[in-house]
């Protein structure tokens, strides 16, 4: 099956005028360079659909690794810029062979499944249109002429599906060229509305809910790579980078997760230590610098290697922290939140402490701790009475076994031992979890 990808500038004249739903434009181009690189590590062609100003940033500036490049979507331009669906619509329509469309905000570690790839219709997972989807419809509704009769069903149920779409394709083409012409239909009929709308919130409607609504009206089967089914704003665990490679294969940055803090710089992170070279070009773009103007940094897998080797031995000399020591702790806390569970699991002792430069904050009850970023993008994470525990008996390291058996002692004496394994298992999960928020690191 024929894996592509699609990228629709939408008439800009730099990158820079479109964040694409991200907090900046540069993690858009960021997350493109870590979703095509991590397709290409299990299949060996992968295609992009885009226009003239596409090409010229991911192909021909940032020399993204597409097997081949169809520079076709430039005549979309007389759509408004916020119909972004509407470049992946055109994808599908153009499409001659079974495809997976794969968005540039998926990424995989582990090919998919062979028989998913055998399927007539696929996307990511069916979910549950709530309030969150009619509150946007009823923002849209009363403006449009025109309405598919597959939304009479949408209309007339309180609660309703609709298929989220991150990674859609299949065998079926016959299906394909109905649902595009009709997502067409669609979006052409109300161009009059186009600037009364909110087309960002439109796209939802002609893409994803038309697909699912025209599906069921024919009959046809979907598979999905998933079969939870969540509602339709209330995605968990699709931007966990300290789950990946291991407990996770596939992130999906998906409406909030692109303007997540922890999210999109732990994509960057995870970016910089894997890909540095592209990471580096997309510097170049938005001529950002700045981190790496006083030291010498050459944009290379090993020397972050290095960097990491060296990382603890001068953490804990405070007189050595500067940029390197920022540039180290970044790549070093990729995958140790696993590192530490597997320690956890087999029983091993490893050595645990608090990294310097993060700062207690502080208002009323409320408190957190704020994350030191390496580029003054700092971040906070908020502390609840264990995590306060926790921490305070890290104020100089501490054996693991160690750690686990003081804060037993905050423990009634009549406590049972699934109580005991049980607040072991949330002291775990806190350690796990401040390690990979750059909190904690440990010596083996």
């Amino acid at each position: 099956m024929k894996i592509i990808q699609s990228f629709w500038t939408g008439k800009i004249k730099h990158i820079s005028e479109n964040n694409f739903g991200w907090a900046s434009s540069k993690y858009n181009l960021i997350s493109w360079i870590l979703s095509i690189n991590q397709l290409r590590k299990y299949y060996e062609n992968v295609e992009l659909y885009t226009d003239e100003l596409g090409a010229e940033i991911l192909i021909d500036t940032l020399k993204l690794p597409y097997s081949k490049v169809h520079i076709v979507l430039n005549e979309l331009d007389s759509y408004h810029k916020d119909l972004w669906a509407i470049s992946k619509i055109k994808t599908y329509a153009l499409q001659k062979e079974p495809f997976l469309h794969v968005d540039g905000d998926v990424y995989i570690w582990d090919a998919f499944p062979e028989d998913l790839m055998k399927a007539d219709l696929i996307t990511q997972n069916l979910e549950r249109t709530t309030a969150y989807y009619r509150k946007m419809w009823s923002g849209i509704e009363p403006n449009l002429s025109y309405i598919p009769e597959e939304f009479n069903t949408f209309n007339s149920t309180k609660n309703g599906f609709a298929c989220n779409m991150g990674i859609v394709g299949g065998v079926d083409l016959e299906f394909y060229n109905t649902y595009t012409e009709a997502a067409f239909k669609f979006v052409d009929k109300n161009s009059d509305a186009w600037d009364t709308i909110n087309n960002n919130n439109f796209n939802v409607f002609f893409e994803q809910l038309l697909y699912y609504e025209l599906a069921k009206k024919q009959n046809k089967k979907i598979d999905y790579l998933f079969t939870d089914i969540p509602d339709d704003n209330k995605y968990i665990g699709f931007g966990d980078f300290d789950k990946v490679p291991n407990k996770r294969t596939y992130l999906h940055l998906l409406g909030n997760y692109k303007k997540d803090k922890p999210t999109y710089k732990a994509m960057e992170d995870y970016v910089l230590k894997f890909y540095p070279e592209y990471y580096k070009r997309v510097l170049d773009i938005f001529n950002e610098h700045t981190f790496f103007s006083d030291f010498s940094y050459n944009f290379s897998i090993r020397e972050n290697q290095q960097l990491i080797d060296d990382f603890t031995s001068t953490v804990q000399t405070k007189e050595k922290i500067g940029k390197h020591y920022f540039l180290s702790r970044d790549l070093t806390s990729i995958g140790l939140s696993f590192q530490i569970q597997e320690l956890i699991t087999k029983g091993e002792d490893f050595i645990l402490y608090k990294l310097p430069c993060n700062t207690l904050f502080t208002s009323g009850e409320f408190k957190e701790i704020v994350i030191k970023d390496r580029l003054g993008d700092d971040f906070g994470v908020p502390l609840d009475e264990i995590d306060q525990i926790v921490l305070l008996k890290l104020t100089q390291p501490i054996k693991y076994i160690l750690l686990i058996k003081k804060l037993k002692t905050y423990l009634d004496d009549d406590v049972t031992d699934s109580e005991i394994d049980g607040f072991t298992s949330m002291i775990n999960e806190r350690i796990v979890f401040f390690a990979s928020k750059k909190v904690l690191s440990i010596v083996i």
